[in-house]
């Protein structure tokens, strides 16, 4: 997207390129403090980095991107590919099922946040935009081992 958009002078393709590497950037980056944080041990027992699924979240955020600039129906693709990446990682016993649903929250909640942040342009006031519903997600974490991501809409 992010080539297309500087070769062919498409602001959407750009705004939607970069909301994609920076949602992708941020879930690496969180992927990876939550696997250290956690350290859990996969279900083949070769390293504590199981939890949470860094390809099964990285898949997802590409979905909650085309989701929110081209619709559900090209992002269906790419939410197919994200299910069958958890299925394949949790088949090769590198994951639980546990760890495949944080991945896939994680990655679509960065996806959908971030290309609608591209996407909006300047913030409308609430008169102009009464019935706006806005995502907000959460982590909390009460240690190491115990944590939740909580999700809130604002109307």
């Amino acid at each position: 997207s992010i080539g297309a958009g500087i070769l062919f002078a498409q602001p959407r393709e750009l705004n939607a390129g970069i909301s994609h590497l920076e949602a992708l950037t941020l879930n690496i980056a969180s992927v990876g403090v939550l696997k250290v944080l956690v350290q859990r041990k996969r279900p083949d027992l070769s390293d504590r980095w199981s939890f949470p699924s860094g390809h099964t979240s990285t898949a997802f955020v590409t979905a909650g991107n085309l989701a929110t600039h081209y619709g559900w129906w090209v992002a269906s693709p790419a939410i197919a590919l994200g299910f069958l990446t958890a299925l394949s990682r949790m088949a090769s016993n590198q994951h639980y099922l546990s760890d495949t649903l944080a991945g896939a929250s994680i990655g679509f909640a960065y996806g959908l946040a971030f290309a609608r942040h591209h996407e909006q342009g300047p913030q409308p006031t609430e008169e102009a935009k009464p019935n706006a519903m806005i995502p907000e997600f959460l982590p909390q974490f009460t240690d190491r081992k115990n944590w939740l991501l909580s999700a809130s809409w604002r109307w």
